[in-house]
């Protein structure tokens, strides 16, 4: 009927949003990172927060920006992480201290992981494993059919090689070795490289 009515005021009640200490206590575990890992997956947060890491325990195996230097035994380390809320006036709020366990991996545990590629007829230098970041891989003793730097001298026959491998983890200036065999094709003409061999 066109008719008008003023009801009687509302009250409103508007859930306020996370705080950046809401946050923070909210995060009670950090995920452990996986054998090898260099980089360390912090906690997730909500989006318009960020998190970093202001506290550790071992700097030298987990930086303040994340960032692993592999042990090479088991290592935990103690963290408070650092939560902000962006264009928000609480600032800031931490964690409390939580303990994250890095998995050691040394160099004797990456020799003892290696495996060779088989040769084939024709191949001139012994394809080394590729390493993981932060370890090198050469070889120590390859007898008189593979040499140091990898070159193949086959014989009139077939031979089975054993093959040292020296590995050495640049971060703790440590080494492993690790004894593969692999079998060398017999020389066959035509196969190599002319003047090669």
């Amino acid at each position: 009927d066109g008719t008008t009515a003023r009801t009687a005021p509302l009250t409103v009640t508007v859930p306020a949003g996370y705080s950046a200490q809401d946050v923070a206590d909210s995060i009670t575990q950090v995920d452990a990172p996986a054998r090898g890992a260099t980089e360390l997956t912090l906690p997730q947060v909500p989006e318009g927060f960020r998190i970093s890491i202001t506290s550790s325990s071992l700097p030298e195996v987990i930086a303040l920006d994340g960032t692993i230097q592999i042990p090479d035994e088991d290592t935990e380390v103690t963290l408070v992480f650092q939560v902000e809320k962006r264009f928000a006036e609480e600032g800031t709020a931490v964690t409390t201290a939580l303990n994250v366990t890095v998995p050691g991996y040394s160099a004797q545990d990456a020799a003892d992981e290696l495996v060779l590629d088989d040769i084939s007829v024709g191949d001139l230098c012994l394809t080394l494993p590729e390493m993981p970041t932060g370890f090198s891989v050469e070889i120590e003793d390859g007898g008189s059919i593979i040499a140091q730097d990898g070159r193949i001298s086959p014989t009139g026959r077939e031979e089975s090689v054993d093959i040292t491998l020296l590995v050495k983890k640049q971060t703790s200036d440590t080494v492993g070795r690790v004894t593969l065999s692999v079998t060398v094709p017999a020389y066959r003409l035509g196969s190599y490289l002319a003047g090669t061999f």
